[in-house]
């Protein structure tokens, strides 16, 4: 058995800033998570959440995604965001190297992505990076 200690004796001089990836910047991160959700505010539908990180800077914020996943009650309330919807998807899709059919988002674990990243001020969270459009390497 371990004795607790009755201090702690933490050196935070080593703690470094958490920033963000400059705007319109071309990045590799990795898919840390990768989950589909319930979505909260639409009851009936899921979205796919996502979080990215950059694997060789730790200092780096993470970049999280949630990407409503398309349905037959879209397609048939807005067509033109369910053909939205499909483009992003489409995009995704390529950028993670996914061929088709059913997509287990455990299996996007540890998959490099290449993206254009924004970056914004959000009153609520502060400044962070969110992806513009995904990009396929050749």
């Amino acid at each position: 058995m371990t004795d607790t200690p009755s201090y702690l004796d933490i050196n935070v001089d080593a703690a470094q800033e958490i920033h963000t990836l400059p705007n319109d910047s071309e990045a590799m991160l990795r898919v840390e998570e990768a989950a589909i959700v319930p979505k909260k505010d639409d009851a009936g539908r899921n979205v796919l959440y996502i979080m990215l990180v950059d694997p060789n800077d730790p200092t780096v914020q993470e970049v999280k995604i949630w990407r409503t996943v398309p349905d037959e009650q879209m397609e048939n309330e807005d067509p033109r965001a369910y053909n939205k919807a499909l483009l992003w998807w489409k995009d995704f899709y390529r950028a993670v190297g996914h061929q088709g059919g059913p997509l287990d988002p455990d299996a996007l674990v540890g998959v490099d992505v290449w993206v254009i990243l924004g970056e914004e001020d959000n009153t609520r969270f502060g400044l962070s990076n969110f992806v513009r459009r995904f990009v396929v390497k050749r």
